[in-house]
């Protein structure tokens, strides 16, 4: 027995086509889709590129590493905080820009600082090449010199692991003689002469990563840890120890930066209040939003005519590729909707 083909078939067929162009429209749809807004809390993790084109901070924290975490965390619980961890544009580049154009410019508030918490390495490395470091050392680098400060990046130091050095006096113990008495090895070298001393240290001594130093206290920052003759500028992290702890510095450095985003809300909560004390009154949400916006509109025309015209060309095109993209995907939807009610029409007849 044949059995005749269902009449329903072409419109199963015509529904299968719907269901793959609503699947086409929404992946369209979420492709394009901006992200919604992050919470507060969690707005120093996203990435600098997706942030508006400019925007304030109270605190612009360079380095989340033991001591920078803690302290954007402490003072992000009343401030505007913008952290830093990394990121591959070069040194010199003041603008962070997408494929299609979007930059962004952070910049700091009145009675805001910028504070490097980049390590013993990173933060006198950040400093000598914004200028700051002994003057005759930047000159011979090619670096103009913003501040004369001679001690930065000097006394870097490390706690050494010395373990090694018993290498050069193990010796194989002798089995089976219960009476022989060991005399002991000779010593390798003479303790007086400095050079064979310096080798020996250098063969048998490594190091155990706990470098400290760098941007020392008294020499490169003060005892608030603000850069010696540099306002809104401080040193959070490991390059201020003059010694080494004895010990695992974590424990040091997370404690460092929970201590000072304390003293810092502290410092300006006095501040604060004793400008009201003064009669300086704190201004309004609304002239903050008003100025806002007019330090915004300045920045915008100080910037070069070139560079806003290749921002309005690289929006524009990403804004034809947008276009390009939703015609042909309509074009492609309306063929098959056409192929659809033919189909169906004829099943129909």
């Amino acid at each position: 027995m044949v059995v005749p083909p269902c009449m329903y078939a072409p419109l199963f067929a015509s529904f299968r086509w719907v269901l793959v162009i609503l699947m086409l429209v929404a992946s369209f749809s979420f492709s394009t889709a901006k992200s919604p807004a992050a919470p507060a809390y969690l707005k120093f993790t996203m990435n600098a590129t997706a942030f508006p084109p400019e925007e304030y901070y109270d605190y612009v924290i360079v380095g989340g590493g033991t001591s920078g975490c803690p302290l954007a965390a402490t003072l992000s619980q009343n401030y505007n905080v913008l952290l830093l961890e990394r990121g591959g544009v070069p040194y010199g580049k003041p603008d962070l820009m997408t494929q299609e154009g979007h930059y962004h410019h952070a910049m700091v508030r009145e009675n805001g600082e910028v504070i490097l918490s980049a390590g013993s390495v990173g933060s006198p490395q950040l400093l000598l090449l914004s200028g700051v470091g002994s003057k005759p050392y930047l000159s011979s680098w090619g670096i103009p010199v913003a501040h004369h400060l001679p001690y930065v990046g000097q006394f870097l130091y490390d706690n050494p692991r010395n373990g090694r050095s018993l290498e050069e006096f193990k010796f194989t113990t002798w089995y089976g003689n219960r009476n022989f008495r060991f005399l002991g090895p000779s010593l390798p070298m003479d303790l007086s002469d400095d050079t064979l001393m310096g080798g020996f240290c250098r063969r048998t001594v490594s190091t155990i990563w706990h470098y400290h130093g760098g941007c020392l206290v008294g020499k490169v920052v003060d005892r608030d840890l603000q850069v010696i003759g540099i306002n809104a500028l401080r040193v959070v992290d490991g390059s201020i120890l003059t010694i080494s702890p004895g010990t695992n510095p974590q424990a040091t450095l997370l404690m460092l930066g929970r201590y000072m985003g304390l003293k810092l809300m502290s410092d300006r909560t006095r501040y604060d209040e004793s400008c009201k004390a003064r009669g300086f009154e704190q201004k309004t949400q609304n002239e903050k939003l008003n100025e806002l916006r007019e330090r915004k509109k300045k920045a915008k025309e100080r910037q070069p005519a070139s560079f806003r015209k290749l921002v309005s060309e690289s929006e524009s095109q990403h804004a034809q590729r947008v276009a390009g993209r939703s015609i042909r995907l309509c074009l492609v939807s309306y063929k098959i909707i056409k192929k659809i009610f033919i189909v169906s029409k004829v099943a129909v007849v």
